[in-house]
């Protein structure tokens, strides 16, 4: 787990203040990440990929499918830990909670890694980051937590899921 400690490592170290907003939180750890796996790939050639061949692998073998799990679990605590100091720091709650936005980011980086992959020249990983950037400034506005810790849709807590559609599920 070499590389996701490098990832996490860079993304940490991304994040200059708190409360410089989302630009100094998520997105900008998004960044940082892909850019060591970018470095990564770059350094040695075929490496990045050899990950996702090794995944693919696992899931097919049953004796090796626990390696397969073992890499997301950790995918995934990387990515949660990133969103929940990100979500304390700004004061957000979001449906799904930390959990969730650090499965999104989990997902989002797994797959633009994959598709910068596949199609280098075709795919632009900065595109979707600004793009997520502008979709979770969005929720934010929605659902920062008003005084005593309500939302204009709900209350939040650690299970963070609205008992009826917000202003933010209707819009989509």
């Amino acid at each position: 787990m070499e590389v996701t400690e490098e990832l996490r490592q860079s993304a940490a170290a991304s994040v200059s203040q708190p409360g410089r907003g989302l630009r100094a939180g998520v997105a900008d750890r998004l960044r940082a990440a892909f850019a060591v796996a970018r470095r990564d790939q770059e350094e040695q050639p075929g490496r990045q990929l050899a990950f996702y061949e090794l995944t693919a692998l696992a899931l097919r073998t049953p004796a090796l499918r626990d390696l397969a799990r073992r890499q997301y679990v950790a995918y995934r605590e990387t990515s949660t830990e990133a969103a929940a100091a990100w979500m304390a720091e700004e004061g957000v709650c979001l449906p799904g909670g930390s959990q969730a936005l650090g499965e999104l980011l989990a997902v989002t980086m797994d797959g633009m890694m994959l598709a910068w992959l596949a199609d280098p020249e075709g795919s632009n990983p900065e595109q979707v980051f600004a793009l997520l950037e502008t979709l979770l400034t969005r929720a934010c506005d929605v659902r920062r937590p008003a005084e005593g810790g309500a939302t204009s849709a709900h209350t939040c807590s650690s299970e963070d899921t609205p008992p009826h559609p917000g202003p933010l599920d209707q819009a989509f």
